[in-house]
């Protein structure tokens, strides 16, 4: 039967339900709740007084805080620096401990493009370079699951594609060749393997010579005959023969034979291709901007990608010359896209880890043989220069990848925040270091070797030092504008050395440069006229941080008893560089805008120079700056200029035997005088060294930085393209012209 009583009350359960009063179910039910709410504890006082104890003990400890001066933490150690420094950081430092390293072996992957020409040469596959994402890979690839080897041989003719070239679509010059007459293509020829190949070993002599004497450059073989137009208008560089000159005479030597030659490519490029790219980029460096060069020379390396010249191949046997030429082309592209990336501020063509390729053989023209290349150990060679130079523009090609990329890139490679800094500026400068400490004895700067059979050697020094102090400037210059400080409150700037570094190298270039000028007159650097023109500016930048400060500690840019020692010392260097630029331009024409750009920035009032403020870039366009530019808006009185020229000739006179700048043919002179006595100004650290240890280079990093200079770096522009320069001196004109209306 049905129960119809009404079912008990659980208040244990009630009580563990919603804890309301009454409960929800109760009330569903109708019930009469028996819930009854527990009664809290009461605290205890003990514990009340236990936390008013505590209370009053913050409140004391607070109060002394705020009475005493903030303590500074202690120094990490260097284990707790090790453990900051992130996995992107470690990665990037162990690849620029490896720049210096020898190439690694290729993996026999990376070889399997060598043997595609010869399973698919039925094909008809070009000969071009096919990578592992390549149609003719994927081919390669069925062929070997096929089992399909060499052997494998096509069933039947391939009739003929539509898509095949046709003849109106390879490239024959619509005019022949016309060279110069035979005597002088002898002269020229032999002045450009002086001047030019024995620094970049691009052709060899013996072979080259023979194929002229055999006539084989008026032949049906254009593109021989384009690198033999090329040497001629290089070699013409620097030839006094007045057949040199061409149409209009305003035109640089050699034009008339550069003029002939087109770069255009339809075909399959050949050995002959990369020459004729590498010897109109080095003629082009010489008589045009960066910017050309930088354009021509990123078509031959597409070329040479193209060709496969940046792998290394499996070879049988001996390398032949062919080989060994065309890996020396590829190399010296290399070389000069780095340099003019550099100059430009802009990406390279291919990337360093893109290139399997060995360094060039340390052979001299003279010693290859039919049986291989044997220079004799004893002998220094004169190829040591061009693997030197491929070692250091490694470094400064991975310089540009890591510190003259985009934040975005950085954050991709695991360099999000500051802490990566110093330790890959320590790492970078350890670089260079190992690289200076691996130059050989003959390529020792040691001017006393002026004289023949040495004085190759003595060019290739001058050239491999400044260089190495262009990398220096390199390396550091991200970390002087003052925009680079950290931001945000109670960051501290950043302390790097980094200002004095870029004046130390920028002092040792230009003592460096004024003797070889002196001891080499008509030999240009063949490093080109970068680097005084990069140490010429920095130290006129360095000069006018010092005028403001003196003008903000005593009102006048001039120091009480005249202008300061290193103030002077800067001025005389920055002469040097535009003394050296202008004996450049007489037979590197290139060097002239730089050498007006140099003197329209010494010919700004010192006065004007440090009280102007100006925004850079200014909102026009760039202005050209040459020798057939119009005259400058600095038309005021130059910087102190009978006080320079009263301090270069006082210094002319009393060190008539160049006892000031270091360089005495009659004493000889190793790279540690250079270092320490002509890098350095009075006074100052030498930061450059590499460190001993991590402390030692802390302490580098705690140096003073001198903010007035810093400003100027922050303003200057970044690159070395003188049409940016046009810009800056526009800019700085109309701020000048702004501060004169104001008195």
């Amino acid at each position: 039967m049905y129960d119809a009583t009404p079912p008990q009350v659980n208040t244990e359960r009630v009580l563990l339900g919603d804890g309301e009063e009454p409960c929800s179910r109760c009330l569903k039910y109708d019930f009469t709740c028996s819930y009854e709410e527990k009664a809290a504890k009461r605290t205890s006082s003990n514990y009340v007084k236990s936390l008013e104890s505590r209370l009053r003990t913050v409140e004391s400890l607070l109060q002394q805080q705020q009475s005493q001066p903030p303590a500074l933490p202690p120094p990490p150690k260097p284990s707790d620096y090790k453990k900051s420094i992130g996995p992107g950081v470690q990665v990037v430092t162990e690849v620029i401990r490896n720049l210096n390293s020898p190439f690694p072996v290729p993996h026999s992957d990376d070889l399997a493009f060598t043997d595609i020409s010869h399973k698919l040469s039925h094909l008809k596959i070009s000969k071009g370079f096919h990578g592992k994402s390549s149609q003719a890979m994927l081919v390669k690839s069925i062929m070997d699951l096929k089992g399909c080897g060499q052997g494998c041989a096509p069933r039947r003719q391939v009739s003929e594609k539509p898509w095949a070239m046709r003849p109106w679509n390879s490239y024959n010059p619509a005019k022949p060749y016309i060279f110069p007459e035979d005597n002088l293509l002898v002269s020229l020829v032999t002045l450009y393997f002086v001047n030019v190949n024995s620094f970049y070993p691009l052709l060899h002599r013996d072979t080259f010579e023979q194929s002229i004497a055999r006539g084989g450059h008026l032949k049906d073989d254009v593109e021989f005959g384009a690198v033999v137009l090329l040497v001629c208008a290089l070699g013409a560089q620097y030839s006094s023969d007045p057949r040199v000159r061409g149409l209009p005479p305003t035109s640089p030597n050699g034009h008339i034979w550069f003029d002939q030659v087109d770069l255009v490519v339809f075909s399959q490029p050949t050995l002959s291709t990369l020459q004729s790219y590498c010897l109109a980029t080095l003629y082009l460096e010489r008589t045009s901007s960066p910017r050309a060069c930088w354009s021509v020379v990123g078509a031959g390396m597409r070329l040479a990608q193209d060709m496969g010249s940046h792998r290394e191949r499996m070879h049988r046997g001996p390398i032949s010359p062919e080989m060994e030429l065309e890996k020396r082309a590829y190399w010296l592209l290399t070389l000069m896209d780095t340099r003019f990336s550099a100059a430009l501020g802009r990406s390279i063509a291919i990337p360093l880890h893109e290139t399997d390729l060995g360094l060039p053989i340390r052979c001299d023209d003279q010693y290859w043989t039919e049986g291989g290349f044997a220079q004799p150990p004893e002998l220094p060679s004169s190829v040591d220069f061009f693997i030197l130079d491929l070692k250091l523009q490694r470094i400064l090609s991975y310089t540009l990848k890591i510190l003259y990329t985009t934040n975005r890139n950085k954050r991709l490679i695991g360099l999000n925040d500051d802490d990566w800094e110093e330790p890959l500026v320590v790492e970078f400068d350890s670089a260079l270091n190992s690289w200076f400490d691996s130059i050989p004895e003959h390529l020792r700067w040691n001017p006393q070797e002026s004289v023949d059979p040495n004085a190759l050697f003595l060019d290739q020094s001058a050239a491999l030092y400044c260089m190495f102090y262009f990398a220096q400037i390199l390396i550091h210059r991200p970390f002087i504008p003052a925009s680079h400080h950290a931001k945000g409150p109670g960051a501290k700037p950043r302390t790097f050395p980094s200002l004095s570094v870029c004046n130390n190298a920028g002092r040792a270039i230009a003592r460096l440069v004024d003797v070889y000028t002196r001891l080499r007159p008509g030999h240009p650097l063949i490093c080109g006229p970068t680097p005084a023109f990069t140490a010429g500016v920095g130290l006129l930048l360095n000069v006018w941080g010092m005028a403001r400060n003196t003008k903000q500690t005593s009102g006048s840019v001039v120091a009480k008893g005249g202008s300061s020692d290193q103030q002077m010392l800067d001025l005389i260097d920055v002469r040097r560089c535009l003394e050296a630029l202008e004996a450049h331009a007489a037979q590197w024409p290139s060097a002239a805008p730089l050498a007006d750009t140099l003197q329209q920035l010494l010919n700004v009032d010192i006065e004007n120079a440090v009280t102007a403020a100006f925004p850079y870039p200014p909102p026009s366009g760039p202005t050209q700056i040459g020798r057939s530019a119009s005259p400058s808006p600095f038309s005021g009185p130059a910087v102190d200029s009978q006080m320079v020229n009263d301090a270069v000739a006082q210094w002319s006179n009393s060190n008539s035997d160049h006892t000031h700048s270091g360089f005495t043919p009659s004493q000889p002179v190793d790279e540690v005088e250079l270092m320490l006595q002509y890098s350095f100004g009075p006074g100052e650290e030498q930061a450059h060294q590499q460190p001993t240890s991590s402390s030692s280079y802390a302490d580098l990093f705690a140096m003073d930085v001198d903010m007035n200079t810093v400003a100027f770096w922050s303003q200057a522009p970044s690159t070395f393209e003188v049409s940016d320069w046009g810009m800056y001196l526009e800019a700085m004109g109309n701020a000048i012209d702004h501060v004169s209306t104001e008195y």
